[in-house]
């Protein structure tokens, strides 16, 4: 009788246990799911009557910024209520008429002629979510940026504020190679490309960082290793470093933030923690792994009331107005929850 009673008491102790974690894990993605509507909305709010999604103060990135902030309510659609198709064809119009005459974009529309690869990259990649890489316009984009790899592998970033030292840095081959792969291309030289992100890699794990690209490593690793994840099986030794760097670097409050020595300003923990989460999900951590989890909480924790998430500074140099990059770091959020959201529903299932 006693162990009959004590059988009992152990399997009710373990169903509510079970109950307490399907319990915890429901609330979390309610909570996911408000945060992606509020963040959106944030976002459809910033858009403006040109279509442009930016910064109401400074337009300087209207184009990139734009690139981003669709995405990300593009992503989100599939999974809210929200009605956003006007506010994505709004802001596609925008991004059409800043084309150059190749089909390329800069990250500003008042520059015309130029272009920027990382750009125009995440711009196809947002077409391709939006429309589909077979419509003849988007194979000319990808056939374009196919053609503008160097012998050597890499990519150069071609807009013209870049200063020749830095056209090759890591994080340009990495959006032009996942711009192709997700328009189901293969680069010209992809062994090529490869190896040269390869011997980029730095024996701390990530590509380097510099402020014109953000001033953090995680702005080259989010696009790098999305690329190495797709060979992971040829490429298990640089998942593994950049993996290591990951967990190592992260900070006790579940953040990521790499503080520059060379610039007051600096993007901040919450547009830093977004892109290492991406990166995480890259390369071996998944969503039921400790570090994602703080990561995610953490996110959760600092989305203000208005819907949005601090972004901190771009870490300019010099004279140049210190430019807010709420925009950007809400878009990053956002895609960084729906990696998760998206990740999570495929272990229930």
């Amino acid at each position: 009788m006693k162990g009959r009673v004590l059988l009992i008491a152990v399997l009710i102790i373990k169903y509510i246990g079970c109950s307490s974690i399907s319990n915890n894990v429901r609330d979390t993605e309610e909570r996911i799911h408000n945060c992606g509507s509020k963040a959106v909305k944030f976002l459809e709010s910033a858009q403006m009557k040109d279509g442009a999604i930016r910064d109401p103060d400074n337009s300087i990135f209207n184009v990139w910024e734009t690139v981003n902030a669709t995405l990300a309510i593009s992503l989100w659609s599939d999974i809210t209520d929200l009605n956003a198709q006007k506010v994505i064809e709004k802001a596609i119009h925008f991004l059409t008429t800043s084309e150059n005459p190749d089909g390329m974009v800069l990250h500003n529309k008042n520059h015309h002629g130029s272009f920027c690869l990382e750009t125009s990259s995440e711009y196809v990649c947002l077409l391709i979510r939006v429309y589909s890489a077979t419509e003849p316009a988007i194979n000319e984009k990808l056939k374009f940026i196919k053609n503008q790899q160097l012998l050597s592998g890499c990519w150069k970033i071609v807009s013209p504020i870049i200063p020749s030292n830095l056209q090759k840095f890591p994080s340009v081959t990495g959006f032009a190679l996942k711009a192709l792969l997700k328009g189901g291309k293969m680069p010209k030289y992809y062994e090529s490309a490869m190896k040269f992100l390869s011997n980029s890699q730095n024996k701390d794990g990530h590509w380097g960082m510099v402020w014109q690209f953000y001033n953090t490593p995680f702005y080259a690793m989010a696009p790098i290793l999305w690329v190495f994840d797709k060979s992971e099986e040829e490429y298990p030794d640089i998942l593994k470093k950049a993996q290591k760097y990951l967990i190592e670097s992260q900070n006790d409050d579940g953040s990521w933030f790499y503080k520059p020595k060379d610039s007051s300003n600096a993007p901040s923990s919450e547009l830093q923690t977004a892109l290492a989460l991406q990166s995480c999900f890259s390369c071996g951590l998944g969503p039921k792994s400790r570090v994602v989890k703080r990561g995610i909480h953490y996110l959760l924790e600092k989305q203000t009331l208005d819907g949005y998430w601090d972004g901190g500074y771009f870490p300019c140099l010099g004279k140049l107005i210190p430019k807010k990059e709420d925009i950007y770091a809400t878009s990053q959020a956002l895609i960084a929850l729906h990696q998760y959201w998206i990740l999570m529903e495929k272990i229930s299932n």
